[in-house]
């Protein structure tokens, strides 16, 4: 309970005005793939593609979120934590520092913490334990949805000590005023399982 308030905060009333659709940027890579053969980055997110990684709930909730304030980008309050239930552990909120100079994590999933073996909340992302060129991928990433204020998708090779092969992210921009991104709420699974070498 203590995690889904830091990341959710208390309720407000919404209104019920349409909001304009997400733009998408160029495709970085190839959607349309089984979840788990190829690396991707892209804003061209299809539900395909949010579906075969079980994502397309969140990224629902997402765009009710905006549709309710008759917006671009919802505000945390917005969010309805009910709908969020089966994401709640797998949810991490960062705030965005001098816009996107650097982001603190506000709340880190607890599937991550379990993974990385620590819980980042309350650190600057370069505060964490991370090299430096998984650092600044991790940077550019948050700060292009920042920038261009529109959904990110990633699917990239989990860290070598990682018992995983794999990480997916799905970054979704939010904003206290409706237009600049405040604060970043990212989705994250990992799998599958990584393949030992088989010993002799």
């Amino acid at each position: 309970m203590m995690r889904m308030n830091r990341l959710f905060g208390s309720k407000r009333d919404v209104v019920t005005d349409e909001a304009p659709s997400a733009r998408s940027l160029t495709d970085l890579g190839s959607p349309e793939v089984d979840p788990w053969l190829e690396e991707v980055e892209t804003a061209l997110i299809t539900p395909a593609l949010l579906e075969s990684a079980g994502m397309l709930g969140f990224f629902e909730v997402w765009r009710r979120a905006c549709r309710s304030r008759g917006r671009a980008l919802p505000s945390r309050a917005d969010i309805d934590i009910l709908e969020l239930g089966t994401y709640i552990g797998e949810l991490s909120l960062l705030e965005v520092i001098e816009g996107g100079a650097d982001f603190r994590y506000r709340v880190l999933s607890e599937g991550a913490a379990k993974l990385l073996g620590t819980d980042y909340t309350g650190k600057l992302l370069s505060e964490t334990a991370r090299d430096a060129e998984r650092l600044a991928r991790l940077a550019q990433r948050y700060r292009r949805v920042v920038e261009t204020r529109v959904p990110w998708f990633s699917r990239t090779p989990a860290m070598p000590e990682m018992p995983v092969a794999y990480t997916t992210r799905l970054v979704l921009p939010l904003s206290e005023d409706g237009s600049e991104v405040s604060m970043i709420f990212v989705a994250r699974k990992s799998g599958p399982p990584r393949r030992r070498p088989e010993r002799n």
